[in-house]
């Protein structure tokens, strides 16, 4: 997988959690978990943080200028693709998760 594919998965993964991490008031927590790993031929992406916006069902950008922004989950659904992934986004008790899994080629391991 090169390098630029890796550091666009990273950067938009780890920058969206920081955001909505930003959109958190009070006493609740901030944090953001990356963990990577390869299993069965695949590189595995797992970023989870908080959110407070447990109920929301889009995944589109919330910023006023929406064309200049949403942008990093296109991005990352294309290139999953490109490496024969796929990508699961999910809200659930309170903790957003993004997990990225992208097939390794055989000549790269």
């Amino acid at each position: 997988i090169p390098s630029i594919d890796l550091c666009s998965l990273f950067c938009n993964l780890i920058d969206n959690a920081i955001e909505e991490c930003e959109r958190i008031e009070g006493h609740m927590e901030r944090w953001v978990c990356i963990r990577a790993g390869e299993r069965g031929g695949f590189l595995i992406i797992k970023v989870s943080n908080p959110t407070v916006n447990a109920e929301k069902k889009s995944w589109k950008t919330e910023k006023k200028e929406k064309e200049l922004h949403g942008l990093g989950l296109t991005l990352v659904k294309k290139i999953v693709r490109q490496h024969d992934g796929r990508l699961e986004l999910e809200r659930k008790n309170g903790v957003v998760t993004a997990i990225a899994a992208l097939k390794v080629s055989a000549s790269e391991r």
